[in-house]
């Protein structure tokens, strides 16, 4: 494949190329401007992931129980932080011991 983002020369010799081929245009007309939009730096602004991650870890773990909590915490995005841990940017440790039903909440459980 070509590329994706062209330059307004090749942008317009491709549609002088196509309406020379086809010979007239079904949707719109080529008398109005064909330059591309994209100048300068399109596209998202990407973040720096070290300092993300420095700014997770400044948050204490109690604080930072899941996903949704901490992006709200950080006023990041929940895709963000997902991105980080399936990449193994930041690991999951927990140190959250849960404690084992004792005879009488078992038993109100039970009914």
């Amino acid at each position: 494949m070509g590329k994706r983002i062209l330059d307004d020369n090749s942008r317009r010799a491709i549609l002088l190329q196509l309406l020379k081929v086809n010979g007239a245009v079904t949707a719109g007309d080529l008398s109005g401007n064909a330059a591309s939009r994209y100048k300068g730096n399109p596209g998202r602004k990407q973040c720096d992931r070290t300092a993300v991650e420095a700014i997770i870890r400044a948050v204490p773990p109690e604080k930072r129980s899941n996903y949704r909590q901490t992006a709200v915490i950080l006023g990041l995005a929940v895709g963000l932080i997902f991105n980080m841990m399936t990449n193994k940017e930041i690991v999951v440790r927990t140190t959250t011991i849960k404690l084992v039903l004792k005879q009488a909440n078992r038993q109100r459980r039970m009914e």
